[in-house]
């Protein structure tokens, strides 16, 4: 009788709702891994902030405008190199879920070689285009365009590299590599400009801090797996189907989250385009602190499916915690954007305020599409990523066609990233339905 009061029993059913939830994500370590990347997120985050702050005070609005464009084509290099991460981060969890150690060494010391390499042939390259794109970013002076890019090569390296750590689920060892880029970036980046360097001592502070970023990854891979190389053989036809599949979907999230930011400056007069970057700055907040989850979504799930288990339950963790995250803020776009704005950049950044809730509502729906994007490539579920490479091509145009005001640029991405995230979430649900129906 007691047993069958206590089934009835709304509070009762409630309590052991709550304990199976905590048992689980005990059993998963969501909680720790998550606090580790969480506290990575927030404290890279408040020194980008912190840097943004001073930089669009000390540079004033037109030379903000040209190091925000910089900056946000090394974010889209970074962007772009989360393909190699997750490839990475795939083959590493299946590898780490079996307990193959020694292909794991193997694969990690392929990388690093692989990375080394490419970063002598992208310094090749930024040195044979640097007239052209200091042509198409209006940046004078080559010094500054080749700092660009060799902080988004190592921007790459060290993003790539951690794809094993985050494969393995090492996660306080790429929450350190983390911190030491981001966090890094913004204080020694502040040191430039405070040197009286301005947009090229911005650059070479944060060239100075991934450098160290990539360093310690690069030695925290090594000591992490010390057993015997085994053979690594991948076929080659799996690579380039998965590869391809994950390529596509992350350079359309990639690009829908930063090539506004660069066609804005390209397209927009001066002071519009430092207008612009400082109103994306908010929205970025959000989407950065939201980012946390991703990154422990994907090899958790990619775990999963290497043991055959489901990982339905990862996906509505990611979900939950990221509308939990962005609710506040978002209420407080549209509350006070001025004042918000106005705290950033200074009193010169008012008139971007109209700009600031419909940026913020964009860049979180597109933090949304990331996580669920990254749990459907965990199970190998990579359809989505033609419709979003589609996307991109489609925001590029709009803008190329629109963009006589920020407000009419704010609305195209607004669009592209709302349909991103239709595109995520319907091709969720029909996998969850052909899940079902195969069991």
């Amino acid at each position: 009788m007691v047993d069958s009061g206590e089934s009835t029993n709304p509070r009762g059913g409630l309590r052991r709702t709550i304990d199976a939830v905590r048992a689980w994500l005990a059993a998963e370590n969501f909680l720790r891994h998550g606090g580790y990347l969480f506290a990575a997120t927030a404290l890279s985050s408040a020194g980008v902030y912190g840097f943004h702050l001073y930089a669009s005070r000390r540079l004033g609005v037109a030379h903000y405008g040209s190091l925000a464009s910089l900056l946000a084509a090394v974010a889209f290099v970074g962007a772009i190199s989360t393909v190699g991460t997750t490839v990475v981060a795939r083959l590493a969890a299946g590898f780490h879920a079996s307990g193959e150690t020694g292909r794991l060494r193997r694969l990690s010391d392929v990388l690093l070689w692989t990375c080394f390499a490419g970063l002598v042939g992208w310094g090749i390259l930024a040195l044979i285009l640097c007239p052209q794109l200091s042509a198409f970013l209006h940046v004078t002076g080559p010094a500054a365009i080749l700092l660009m890019a060799f902080l988004a090569a190592f921007t790459a390296f060290a993003a790539v590299v951690r794809g094993v750590l985050q494969g393995t689920q090492h996660f306080q060892e790429f929450s350190i590599s983390y911190v030491i880029e981001n966090f890094g970036r913004a204080t020694l980046g502040a040191a430039g400009i405070l040197g009286g360097l301005g947009i090229v001592g911005a650059l070479a502070g944060q060239l100075t801090a991934c450098t160290a970023s990539a360093a310690y990854t690069a030695l925290a891979v090594r000591r992490a797996f010390k057993s015997v190389p085994q053979e690594l053989s991948l076929g080659v036809s799996m690579i380039v189907k998965t590869g391809g599949q994950i390529s596509l979907a992350y350079f359309g999230l990639g690009a829908l989250a930063y090539v506004d930011i660069v066609l804005a400056k390209h397209y927009l007069p001066s002071r519009q385009a430092g207008l612009y970057s400082a109103a994306t700055l908010p929205g970025r907040g959000v989407s950065m602190i939201i980012a946390f989850l991703a990154p422990v979504i994907l090899p958790k799930a990619a775990a999963r499916t290497a043991l055959r288990r489901s990982g339905g339950s990862l996906l509505f963790a990611g979900i939950a915690g990221a509308a939990a995250f962005a609710t506040v803020p978002l209420v407080l776009f549209y509350l006070m954007p001025r004042q918000i704005v106005e705290a950033i950049g200074g009193v010169a950044y008012g008139a971007a305020s109209p700009l600031v809730l419909p940026y913020g509502v964009a860049v979180t729906m597109l933090a949304f599409a990331n996580i669920a994007g990254s749990y459907r490539i965990g199970i190998d579920r990579n359809e989505f990523a033609l419709p979003l490479l589609l996307l991109v091509v489609a925001e590029i145009a709009s803008i190329a066609f629109v963009h006589h005001s920020a407000l009419q640029i704010v609305s195209v991405v607004l669009a592209a990233d709302a349909g991103a995230l239709l595109v995520v979430l319907f091709r969720i649900t029909r996998v969850r339905a052909s899940l079902s129906s195969s069991t």
